[in-house]
């Protein structure tokens, strides 16, 4: 027999790993799901005196609640904590059947809060929740511990798991759920390992009932349409997100270049094809994005990884000068064996070889490991050595701008982060893409406002139309018009964030996709409270701004946090492209105006929002 659970309903459970208390509560969100309720309630618990690993700091994950009505693509799980990189803004993202699960196993959000005095994992069930001893998963790696979880719980599960990163501290560690889907970036994975909560686990069956039915069908119905129609979304669905990687311009040596060079062809999508075995994805997801791979001759034989996306091509291939796809198959799954995540690890290795080329790093700091770029056998070394705080890998495993101060010099000036955080993406060319990238509250970061159709020569008229614009075509180079559309991009990642949809389904890829009002008429349907095109749009912003909150409590980041790295505005790639002073100024005041935010010093007047609001 099925069983139903209203889609509307929201359910909190609190769990103390130190006095083993489980709590449940049932309560009306006040910030839709998700990224909104995750960043309120963790700017209501977290006190500015503690640290991100510190027992009374809280770790939430939170569901939406589209996710598990059959909406294409709301499969998202959020995850949020104070950031052991920077102190601030600690926000990650995930798809998988975890967070789908999670609402079927009768919960939508959890909050860990202190610290077990062992090892220990969670199990998730019929409304109940179940503290386990995990001594014996304790220093396995993800995929050890997926395999023994399934094996001990059950097959028709789904985990959230931390490598031996996460057990160690290292501030790149992330999350894995189903051992495939990394919730990456802001170090999440030390968070939880720091409460020695090495699992997850949740067991959920039956299905969601929406409050209109008819209506909702429908909206799903034309959604599918809009997908199956996306040339974009085919490409994808064929290939993954590397089909376009890697672009153009790249961050080539540490962003040293940018154009990428002649041999970076070898990485484009097809020389992955003969390694591809399977292709999988979420659940109620059309697109199907992950790709498994796997090596059958050659130097690598009997690797493999999965979820293999454009972030790898650039990480390992561009980044660190690396044009073996086995090679970049292989470091990525060496990534989520050890939980760790793929651009900061990769950024700080990038910065370590480019201070080996400076020689401030010697063969005497690496135990005879000569850092070179193209290096491979260099990278997978020290991806091992960042994992498990062996040899040199101590110091990376702090990330680059901690390390920069600890190794002193002039390393700190090739350190390129935002906001501590290691930066992926190249820059230069794309002023929307680069402004939404460098003002991200959880530091550099593309999917928090960056126009991803900038790096496709410009922003549509479609879209700036919807941003409040002319509908005119904004070349990539042009700085007019970028902040408006960050902005509104802002609050749409806002609100997918919040319900648990995948930015897939959305005109983030494409203009033909759905935005606002088509996501207002889903949430209306499915929790029979009407929502507006323009309180989806408010409410977005309100989510937003409780990010930018939460910085101004724990942080000093200010206006001048919200600049790019030196290199970025002072070296320019070869085809002499860079991100000017004077235009950024500019940008960056009309970015603050938008928002209504002070722009000498980027903090928000909460009594004066922005007009069109």
């Amino acid at each position: 027999m099925e069983k139903y659970r209203e889609a509307s309903c929201w359910v909190e459970l609190i769990v103390d790993l130190s006095s083993g208390k489980i709590c449940v509560e049932e309560s009306c969100p006040e910030f839709l799901g998700g990224r909104g309720e995750n960043h309120y309630r963790l700017l209501q618990m977290t006190s500015p005196a503690t640290t991100a690993l510190d027992p009374n700091s809280p770790f939430f994950l939170a569901s939406g609640p589209l996710v598990g009505t059959g909406f294409p693509g709301a499969s998202r799980i959020h995850l949020a904590a104070k950031s052991p990189i920077n102190g601030g803004l600690g926000s990650s993202n995930a798809g998988s059947a975890f967070s789908q699960k999670l609402r079927l196993a009768g919960f939508d959000q959890i909050i860990v809060i202190r610290r077990a005095a062992t090892p220990v994992y969670l199990v998730l069930e019929k409304g109940k929740a179940t503290i386990k001893k995990a001594e014996q998963l304790w220093g396995m790696t993800i995929p050890q511990a997926d395999n023994y979880l399934r094996r001990w719980e059950g097959e028709n599960i789904s985990t959230a798991i931390i490598g031996p990163a996460g057990e160690r501290s290292v501030v790149s560690a992330c999350i894995l759920f189903d051992a495939c889907r990394a919730a990456g970036r802001c170090g999440l994975g030390s968070v939880m390992g720091s409460k020695y909560l090495k699992a997850i686990v949740v067991k959920g069956e039956g299905q969601l009932k929406v409050a209109d039915k008819t209506k909702f069908l429908q909206i799903i119905k034309t959604t599918l349409q809009k997908i199956e129609k996306s040339k974009v979304l085919r490409q994808i669905q064929d290939y993954g997100t590397i089909h376009s990687a890697p672009f153009r311009v790249e961050p080539v040596r540490n962003f040293q270049q940018g154009i990428i060079p002649e041999e970076a062809h070898r990485i484009q999508h097809e020389f992955f094809l003969p390694y591809r075995i399977d292709h999988y994805g979420c659940p109620n997801c059309p697109i199907q994005c992950g790709v498994e791979y796997h090596i059958v001759e050659g130097r690598f034989t009997g690797k493999g990884s999965t979820a293999l996306h454009a972030n790898s091509i650039t990480d390992f291939g561009t980044r660190l000068g690396i044009y073996d796809p086995q090679a970049i198959i292989v470091a990525h799954g060496l990534c989520n064996e050890y939980g760790l995540d793929i651009d900061n690890a990769s950024g700080v290795i990038a910065w370590s070889i480019e201070a080996f080329q400076r020689r401030i790093l010697t063969t005497e700091d690496t135990d005879g490991l000569s850092l070179s770029w193209g290096n491979v056998k260099a990278v997978l070394t020290l991806l091992k050595q960042i994992a498990y705080r062996q040899g040199i890998g101590e110091l990376l495993a702090k990330g680059c701008q901690a390390a920069a101060v600890e190794l002193g010099q002039e390393s700190r000036e090739f350190c390129i982060n935002v906001k501590g955080q290691e930066l992926e993406e190249a820059l230069r060319p794309f002023k929307g893409w680069a402004l939404g990238v460098i003002v991200s509250e959880r530091g550099g970061s593309h999917t928090r406002g960056a126009p991803l159709l900038d790096l496709a020569g410009g922003i549509p008229p479609e879209i700036s139309a919807r941003a409040g614009l002319s509908p005119e075509f904004l070349p990539s180079m042009t700085y007019e018009g970028k902040a408006q559309v960050v902005v509104y991009y802002e609050r749409l990642h806002a609100i997918m964030d919040s319900l648990g949809v995948c930015y897939f389904v959305s005109d983030w890829v494409d203009p033909d996709l759905p935005s606002f009002p088509e996501f207002a008429e889903a949430i209306s349907a499915a929790i029979g409270k009407e929502f507006s095109h323009q309180e989806l749009l408010k409410t977005g912003e309100r989510i937003h701004v409780l990010g930018k909150l939460f910085n101004l409590a724990n942080t000093n980041f200010r206006r001048t946090d919200d600049y790019p790295p030196y290199r970025l505005m002072h070296e320019p790639i070869e085809d002499g492209k860079i991100l000017a002073k004077e235009e950024w100024d500019q940008m960056l005041n009309e970015y603050y105006q938008l928002h209504g935010w002070d722009i000498a010093t980027s903090i928000p007047n909460v009594d004066k929002p922005h007009s069109r609001l």
